[in-house]
């Protein structure tokens, strides 16, 4: 089975410009438009023929067993590829800052606040995410905070700078933007000097992003660890990171409500890491660093995997998850 870097990322450059330009012209409702209709159909035929369609089906059919309302037949497979396709809308959306404060509907307010009151306090924290929903609204954690946003607030999100070609396009032109205030850390490259320069964001209150389900080549570490029925390769380093740096860690998911393929409003889920918590204040020593570890990624799966069951079309791990 391909691990998911040797798949080949669908898509061409032109076609990235040409989406921004759709996008800039027409706004955002008439790019999701000309994403569902066209651009889907032509993506679904590639994928049914190339096969790899039965990502979607196995992971639908492993849904089914949670939530009756999916099945696993090509018509929800095809809502699943137009779901991820409406995405691109969406990163150009938060980019650019389009959605507005409104149309986002905080659903866990405890943790939030923890979180709104370290960064006033320029107390930085780490946040794990994963391929499920928009990542991008991240953009829009620090805003929403009843009217009185929190400045200058920068978030360092760790990503894999060889893959996703086509995301970093629109990385580029974000960052050109005046109001732009995301960095991005190469996942390839991470070692002693870049955990330092981590821990110096963080001590200047900045938000370091860590996607903790995919593991970044096959010979990365990992952990196996239970998820929709069956043992999935979650990344050890993702996890590594927080266990070092013993900051404030929350996992945060930005969704579709209702997971709607057109929704009117997003939803927003943040859990603090109890995990993190608990050693804040202790010392670890090498025999217990990789229990924790363990531990977290066990937390992380679970929360995931309930936030799943309830968006399971804003999945976007599109290939083979779980392990051989």
């Amino acid at each position: 089975m391909k691990h998911w870097t040797e798949e080949k990322e669908i898509g061409k450059v032109w076609k990235i410009y040409f989406s921004r330009a759709i996008y800039k012209i027409f706004g955002r409702n008439l790019m999701i438009i000309y994403l569902i209709f066209p651009v889907s159909f032509v993506y679904f035929t590639y994928y049914f023929i190339s096969g790899r369609v039965k990502a979607s089906k196995d992971f639908l059919k492993r849904m089914s067993k949670y939530n009756k309302k999916i099945k696993s037949n090509i018509f929800y497979c095809y809502k699943h590829l137009v779901s991820f396709i409406v995405t691109v809308c969406e990163k150009f959306a938060a980019w650019n800052g389009d959605i507005p404060l409104k149309d986002l509907t905080l659903k866990t307010k405890e943790d939030y606040d923890k979180i709104i009151d370290l960064l006033n306090k320029k107390k930085g924290i780490i946040i794990l995410f994963a391929h499920l929903g928009n990542i991008e609204l991240l953009k829009a954690l620090a805003a929403i905070n009843e009217g009185n946003p929190i400045q200058n607030c920068k978030i360092n999100i760790v990503m894999d700078f060889n893959m996703n070609k086509n995301v970093n396009i629109m990385i580029a032109s974000a960052k050109n933007s005046k109001d732009n205030f995301v960095d991005f850390i190469d996942a390839k490259n991470i070692g002693p000097e870049t955990i330092i320069s981590m821990e110096s964001k963080l001590n200047n209150g900045e938000i370091i992003a860590i996607a903790g389900d995919r593991t970044s080549s096959k010979s990365d570490k990992f952990n196996l660890v239970n998820f929709l029925g069956d043992d999935a390769p979650f990344p050890y380093g993702a996890f590594l990171i927080p266990v070092l740096l013993k900051y404030p860690t929350y996992y945060f998911f930005a969704l579709r409500e209702n997971d709607k393929i057109i929704p009117k409003r997003y939803d927003f889920y943040i859990y603090e890491s109890k995990i993190i918590s608990n050693i804040q204040n202790k010392k670890i020593n090498k025999n217990d660093k990789s229990k924790i570890v363990l531990e977290l990624t066990k937390e992380f799966a679970d929360i995931v995997e309930k936030t799943v069951i309830k968006y399971p079309y804003q999945w976007y791990n599109m290939y083979y998850f779980w392990a051989e």
